[in-house]
């Protein structure tokens, strides 16, 4: 809990800290560049992270699972090994697909994208693509090296070198430039990580295939390679459908809702830097149990303190982060938080899984969340917008945890604990009852906010407030 507790605040606090960058940047994008801008964007993302699978998403699980583990029985030899095998793959292969993407591309934006997406917009994501396969390994190997402060200091300088380049850029090129912007940020963020690397920098060297670990990591990809095909192509579908049925617009809202989740769900993505990395390790049930529930208390609390604001005020933080434009997406905004709440603690259960190695019945309950991403879509999208894209992120997220964790307790002994059972419920309630409040007057909205407050406070245990008092007040005497 301690070690959870600590990469949890540092990286959430530095989230916290930068989150006024982003909504700065955002709000300035928003006015420039609209949800049409968006949508384009949306639309280039989805192609090119389709083959970044094939380059360098295939391996970054498995390199975070493996570096974990055998960081934790300090085995730096197959560390250095496992990093650059990764490496070396992910940037032969990002070339290749970078080639084709240059050679064929008339007949790539006329089949697959859209005709009315400019070339050098197109080139500039193709160009952007050896900048982003990179990261994501180096991405991968902080993450199993537990380099919190490494990667701290990465999100600041990366943030704010974001922000000032977007900007500038917007303001030069107009739409143009926020897509310069995507290539810009590819690689200065790979640099940083080459260059908090220090002596495990990556080598670049053709690999011996034959070699046993290697191998490993090799199985482990590719059952992630199948996955993360299906998994991009259901998305791609999914926004064909969006723009069938709806409009460019849609999926411009969609991105939207999409970027203010991630940024309510900071205190998750925290923890899952240290959580997923720690589930990989070699450690007892009585552990591994200790630290699923440690994650869940500290993801539901959390979440009560930053999804029903968000809820509450949706209307305000939309205004604030976006314009006028967005404001349609205020009603219905409620839903996406809700998935993400579940999605949260969805992502506890799956880094149980991902560690045991369980990869069988992962790969079958994955695979029935991405056909329910295109078929639900499918046949309800024009009749109730894309309030349904939420409505399906929480049925997924439902299915997904109902699944794994039936499995993980009948299988492996591993299971949520009677106080998580109880404060997911009650997360849930506070979040569902939020809605109810969202077309009142302020004071009725700030009334269930301070109840929300009431209860989150009664929900912290005697001896956790304790050890929260003890950890500020460490933190106060170092400063």
């Amino acid at each position: 809990m301690k070690d959870l507790l600590k990469s949890t605040v540092k990286i959430g606090s530095t989230e916290i800290a930068l989150i006024i960058v982003g909504v700065l940047k955002n709000k300035y994008l928003a006015v420039t560049v609209g949800p049409e801008g968006y949508g384009l964007f949306s639309i280039l993302d989805s192609f090119f992270g389709f083959f970044l699978i094939f380059a360098g998403g295939w391996l970054s699980t498995p390199v975070m699972r493996y570096v974990s583990d055998y960081r934790s029985r300090d085995k730096q030899n197959e560390v250095r090994q496992i990093l650059n095998f990764a490496f070396s793959i992910t940037l032969f292969t990002s070339l290749f697909f970078i080639s084709v993407f240059f050679i064929f591309s008339d007949f790539i934006i006329n089949t697959f994208i859209d005709r009315d997406v400019s070339f050098q917009y197109y080139a500039l994501f193709a160009a952007s693509f050896l900048g982003t396969s990179l990261n994501s390994i180096m991405q991968a190997y902080f993450q199993g090296m537990l380099m919190v402060n490494e990667t701290i200091y990465r999100k600041i300088v990366l943030r704010l070198f974001d922000v000032i380049s977007a900007v500038v850029l917007v303001l030069l090129f107009g739409l143009t430039g926020f897509f310069i912007n995507v290539l810009v940020i590819a690689f200065f963020g790979l640099f940083i990580f080459l260059y908090k690397s220090n002596e495990n920098r990556p080598k670049i060297a053709w690999p011996d295939f034959k070699n046993e670990l290697y191998k490993k990591v090799m199985h482990f990809g590719s059952l992630n390679l199948f996955i993360g095909i299906f998994n991009l192509i259901s998305i791609h579908l999914q926004r064909i459908i969006v723009v069938r049925f709806l409009d460019m617009l849609s999926l411009g809202l969609y991105r939207a809702a999409s970027t203010f989740t991630n940024y309510l769900a900071l205190v998750g993505t925290s923890m899952q830097f240290m959580f997923n990395a720690k589930a990989s390790e070699a450690i007892s049930v009585d552990e591994r149990n200790k630290r699923l529930n440690d994650y869940i208390k500290v993801i539901v609390l959390s979440s009560i303190l930053l999804f029903v604001p968000g809820i509450l005020f949706s209307d305000t933080v939309i205004h604030t982060l976006y314009s006028k434009k967005f404001l349609q997406l205020g009603p219905i905004l409620y839903v996406f938080i809700i998935a993400q709440y579940l999605l949260n603690i969805q992502l506890g259960i799956q880094a149980n899984i991902v560690g045991l190695e369980r990869f069988k019945i992962y790969t079958i309950v994955t695979l029935i969340a991405y056909s329910l991403v295109i078929t639900i879509p499918y046949f309800f999208l024009k009749k109730y917008g894309i309030k349904i894209l939420g409505y399906t992120l929480i049925i997924t997220s439902i299915e997904q945890t109902f699944v794994l964790s039936l499995y993980l307790y009948l299988k492996e002994k591993v299971y949520f604990n009677k106080y998580s059972l109880l404060i997911i419920f009650i997360g849930l309630v506070l979040m569902l009852g939020s809605v109810f409040f969202v077309n009142t007057r302020i004071y009725y909205r700030l009334f269930f906010y301070i109840l929300s407050l009431v209860v989150f406070y009664f929900l912290i245990t005697k001896r956790d407030k304790e050890q929260i008092l003890v950890f500020v007040n460490t933190k106060l005497k170092k400063k």
